[in-house]
């Protein structure tokens, strides 16, 4: 209570004393006291809320700056890889054969064959893995028949690779050599039409047969496999390679639907790591990179074109950036999506060329996403509970109220339209009453997005008697405030640059215009 209301029966009887003892004037016999009204103000809720709040910090949202006063809002995923295998690309497992060879039984004199590199691969040195070479010999004549095999392209052990049968009279004999820790490098007397093959020379020798005697000799190669090789490679696909990764990004999928991006950026990196200096080309083949909700919906990143089959060609490295000038990297991002499926179709030596190959080779795919915070942003809410202090004193004068009021001042220093609801309840949280009112947008730079000034707005809500004296109950108010940029649903929308310590500072409070007796004050 005012000190001036409980000070007025001393005064008054004060001045009555005075001008009775001075017998200046008859006092009246029915003195009647003075009344009148009086406004009192009654604080609400006096809050700030912050950018911060509103929008809540996830793992893969940051803030970035030297300060609180220049950091902005960074939306920043992982880094995902996926990595392919190449050694595929130098098994050459098809068969290749060479038959029916006539090979002359005729001592010091030899018979040179060639064997089909199988999958038409040229090669100019290698080291083998794994493989084999199958020979088959059949012998017509009635004595036996010596047979030597030299490979002047195969190493051994240092030395040129040899093979010895003694095929029997009438008679057939066979071999299978293994080529595992061999060495290949094509003979300097290989002619140039003959370097797709394995050059053989072959003789045969016996001790009486007659001149014009022959045995016949069929080779075969199988499960061709290099640790390296340097050459001609055909062309080949290493397989659809598919992968699945979690974003992980928590309450942030709250904003799936909401947030409209305007600065987006996917960063793709792509190298073949090998320890040789002339690798081969690959083509990465109908890239597809897809976002996928909890809730089973999809969207695709999809090229300038329009394609989601994204196609792209590199040689040793390959640096990608799709921004919103060149994708819809942009709406990709906006779609918070709670997982990414990468999945590519890499092949070897599109171009048909010479290099070389290791099974140390390998692809690696990465690709990370990122964003700054200029935005547009459909309806968000946040929602806090304060406490009302209203005394019992002030309680039963606003019962009393001839009139009552709620005067809300709102200063938005956040670039985004707000609508706030202020409902006030009872200590159970009961429902008494609630209002709504709308604010605009902080000021702001068109081109920039950035905050100039904040808009102040004040508002004053008149409550009708049911209303005020549901006030006088009250115990808490839950504020809840919905930001929007302005013109969200638009195209193209307004962006805004968002900074976490904008802030919507909320001032509210009650004012009641209510009787004084002054019966009431002795």
């Amino acid at each position: 209570m005012n000190s001036n209301y409980r000070n007025f029966p001393i005064v008054l009887v004060s001045i009555l004393l005075s001008l009775w003892i001075g017998g200046c004037i008859d006092l009246p016999t029915n003195l009647k006291v003075p009344q009148w009204d009086v406004d009192l103000n009654v604080p609400l809720v006096n809050r700030s809320y912050t950018l911060n709040d509103i929008i809540k910090e996830q793992k893969y949202i940051s803030i970035q700056g030297t300060s609180s006063a220049d950091s902005i809002y960074v939306l920043q995923s992982d880094t995902y890889s996926q990595s392919a295998d190449v050694s595929n690309f130098i098994q050459l497992n098809a068969t290749s054969s060479s038959t029916g060879n006539i090979i002359p039984v005729v001592n010091s004199v030899s018979a040179t064959i060639y064997l089909p590199i199988p999958k038409g691969a040229i090669l100019d040195n290698a080291i083998f893995k794994s493989g084999f070479l199958s020979l088959y010999a059949a012998n017509p004549n009635p004595e036996v028949v010596d047979i030597l095999i030299a490979f002047p392209g195969i190493i051994q052990n240092g030395s040129e690779l040899k093979i010895s049968m003694t095929v029997p009279a009438s008679g057939q004999d066979s071999v299978q050599t293994p080529l595992a820790g061999c060495t290949y490098l094509l003979p300097a007397n290989q002619t140039t039409q003959n370097q797709g093959y394995i050059q053989l020379v072959i003789s045969g020798s016996s001790i009486s047969l007659p001149l014009g005697s022959f045995v016949t000799m069929s080779i075969y190669s199988s499960n061709f496999s290099f640790s390296s090789a340097t050459g001609y490679l055909p062309e080949q696909s290493l397989g659809v390679k598919s992968q699945q990764f979690s974003l992980n990004l928590g309450d942030a999928q709250n904003y799936g639907n909401k947030a409209s991006l305007k600065y987006a950026e996917l960063d793709m990196d792509v190298k073949y790591y090998s320890p040789a200096s002339n690798p081969f080309g690959i083509l990465v083949d109908s890239l597809n990179i897809i976002g996928v909700r909890n809730d089973g919906s999809q969207l695709a990143l999809k090229d300038s074109t329009g394609s989601s089959n994204i196609t792209f060609t590199i040689n040793g490295t390959k640096h990608l950036s799709f921004t919103q000038d060149n994708s819809n990297i942009t709406s990709f991002i906006s779609f918070l999506p709670s997982t990414i499926l990468l999945s590519a179709d890499y092949i070897m030596n599109p171009s048909n060329s010479t290099g070389t190959v290791t099974n140390q080779d390998s692809v690696v795919f990465s690709t990370n996403f990122s964003t700054s915070s200029i935005l547009a942003l459909q309806k968000t809410l946040i929602t806090d509970t304060t406490s009302i202090n209203i005394t019992n004193q002030d309680s039963l004068k606003i019962q009393d109220a001839r009139s009552a009021y709620i005067n809300v001042n709102v200063q938005n220093g956040i670039p985004l339209n707000a609508w706030l609801t202020i409902n006030f309840v009872d200590g159970g949280y009961n429902h008494l009453f609630s209002d709504s009112l709308s604010f605009l947008a902080a000021n702001i730079n068109t081109a920039t997005g950035e905050v100039t000034s904040a808009f102040t707005t004040n508002n004053v809500i008149q409550l009708d008697s049911a209303q005020a004296a549901k006030l006088a109950g009250a115990h808490y108010a839950i504020v809840s405030i919905n930001v929007q940029t302005n013109d969200a649903s638009s195209s193209p929308a307004q962006y805004v640059a968002i900074r976490p310590n904008d802030s919507i500072q909320v001032t509210v409070y009650g004012g009641v215009n209510y009787h004084v007796n002054t019966n009431d004050l002795k």
